[in-house]
């Protein structure tokens, strides 16, 4: 082993509420974060609940092939901006 060589132990914690993902009220359409990737900007979301009706997205700053896609990629520019996106389901 090299001496000068150290090892750093980092202690990583994540709080998943299962409970945000797995239940909706009243069939409540909810909306969460699937993946995001932060060298392409490639994200994904998912819904839970609704209506069974069809899911239109409003997602500024995110390309999309559809209104309805659950996919896309965040454009340049809101990546480089340290502002939040909104993504909106109805």
């Amino acid at each position: 082993m090299n001496s000068s060589a150290s090892t750093r132990l980092r202690l990583i914690e994540l709080k998943f509420d299962f409970r945000s993902v797995c239940y909706t009220i009243n069939d409540q359409l909810g909306l969460y974060l699937g993946t995001y990737n932060c060298q392409t900007g490639a994200i994904t979301f998912y819904t839970i609940g609704g209506d069974g009706s069809p899911i239109q997205f409003s997602t500024p700053g995110i390309s999309r092939p559809s209104p309805s896609s659950m996919s896309g990629i965040i454009e340049q520019e809101p990546r480089n901006d340290p502002k939040p996106i909104t993504i909106l389901a109805t």
